[in-house]
């Protein structure tokens, strides 16, 4: 088991987490099998676990979050025997989700938490959690982790798992997020078992969070990442070709939401200082979002239109990284983000700023860390690197090497272990209750 009991909170032992720092597992010096043998011990091990009956719900803002990152965890609960439900906004991603799932409730959810369309959701997440009688549920993403946990706990589900993709407070974050979104987590803990922190940051905060009795915070490395896929890395004339890019051009790359918190215009700043020393500089934007269309107002009125592409969303990640030769961050606060995983994965040099999320995958596979805010730096930065393609080759090597310790693996075993004693505990307690009611 991954997990150990500390008090009335379970907890990754100091070593493990020391090891998790480190690059290790919890195994690490002993026999390892070989990919085939693990492969046939998980199957077993699957195939000796059983949940027939059992019901689970998984839940979102929108239904490309649950596609982007929960689909193996779905996947892995039905070999168990589990029904598992889905619930979130319908977006393009639902009929992904819906392949997968058992079933899907639309629920429509607002980004703010104080929209009366909240309530409505809360009302709907209720009756549904009434009505299908689930062993657990799992929420994720801010607003919908915060309606699920409250539903939850007024449907009376056994089991609440509240994965924190990133605390909305952080080291150094505005004050009023502090006085928001703190006192609301510390609230909503009480109606929750197991907390999943992906940071370090946050791992080590919500420590102080008061759960329901017999909860626990546990550590687990991110949602994890299909390594080998970002590995093979082809197509990159191609790609260039088709957005128009010269094969002689240095590339700048950047995959997330087009939203406040990735600061995006830090990007553009950077861009503008670097294009006099570096003509043929292009930075390529991945990513959808509420603010598109205003950052591609700023991009024509600093005259970067040529320079600075929006692509939009994109399926073809690891070729976009194939054809890049440096990938950058410039946000605000992640919790443990994945487009720098799969670029160390891609053997892809990274620049970030130094904040929670960004360090700890930065501390793992390597790169550079600059700080919030500070376009001169980070311009400096990337211009060293820029011009050592050495450097740069032999840091993305050494990031390719390393990001291994993100593989899907390390999640999934985690979150088997976590599953498996949430089931049984409700089971338990089931069996429980029909045996007292038939007396």
């Amino acid at each position: 088991m991954v997990l150990s009991q500390q008090g009335k909170m379970a907890v990754l032992p100091n070593e493990v987490v020391r090891q998790m720092r480190n690059g290790t597992s919890e195994v690490e010096g002993a026999a390892r099998p070989r990919a085939a043998d693990a492969g046939a011990q998980r199957q077993r091990a699957h195939a000796e676990v059983s949940f027939p009956g059992a019901r689970a719900l998984f839940v979102a803002s929108v239904y490309g979050h649950l596609a982007t990152f929960h689909l193996p965890y779905i996947r892995l609960l039905q070999a168990w025997g589990v029904r598992v439900d889905a619930a979130a906004a319908p977006d393009a991603a639902r009929e992904t989700v819906a392949s997968v799932a058992d079933r899907c409730f639309d629920v429509g959810m607002a980004r703010s938490p104080f929209r009366i369309r909240n309530l409505l959701a809360t009302a709907r997440l209720w009756r549904i959690m009434r009505q299908e009688k689930y062993n657990l549920i799992h929420v994720h993403t801010p607003v919908a982790s915060a309606l699920g946990r409250v539903a939850g706990f007024l449907a009376g589900v056994p089991s609440v798992i509240y994965t924190a993709h990133g605390f909305h407070f952080y080291q150094g974050g505005p004050m009023k997020y502090w006085a928001l979104y703190y006192p609301i987590e510390r609230i909503l803990a009480h109606c929750t078992d197991v907390i999943i922190t992906i940071n370090h940051e946050d791992y080590e905060r919500a420590q102080g969070f008061c759960l329901r009795r017999g909860g626990r915070v546990v550590l687990v490395p991110g949602v994890g990442v299909d390594i080998g896929r970002f590995a093979k890395q082809v197509g990159s004339p191609l790609i260039r070709d088709r957005l128009g890019i010269p094969q002689e051009a240095l590339v700048l790359l950047a995959v997330g939401e087009i939203n406040l918190n990735k600061n995006y215009t830090e990007l553009l700043k950077v861009v503008g200082m670097l294009t006099k020393d570096y003509p043929h500089l292009y930075a390529l934007i991945v990513g959808d979002g509420p603010l598109k269309g205003s950052l591609q107002r700023l991009i024509s009125r600093a005259g970067l239109g040529e320079r600075v592409r929006l692509l939009g969303f994109r399926s073809d990640i690891p070729e976009l990284l194939a054809a890049s030769d440096l990938v950058v961050s410039f946000s605000k606060r992640e919790g443990l983000p994945v487009s720098l995983i799969e670029a160390a994965a891609a053997g892809r040099p990274i620049i970030a700023t130094d904040v929670r999320g960004n360090r700890d995958v930065v501390e793992q596979v390597g790169g550079e860390l600059v700080p919030p805010g500070n376009a001169i730096l980070a311009a400096r930065a990337i211009s060293e690197l820029l011009a050592d393609p050495e450097r740069r080759r032999h840091l993305g090597e050494e990031a390719s090497k390393r990001s291994i310790v993100f593989a899907l693996s390390r999640p999934l075993k985690a979150l088997t272990d976590i599953y498996r004693m949430e089931l049984s505990r409700t089971s338990a307690h089931q069996a429980s209750n029909q045996a007292r009611s038939t007396r």
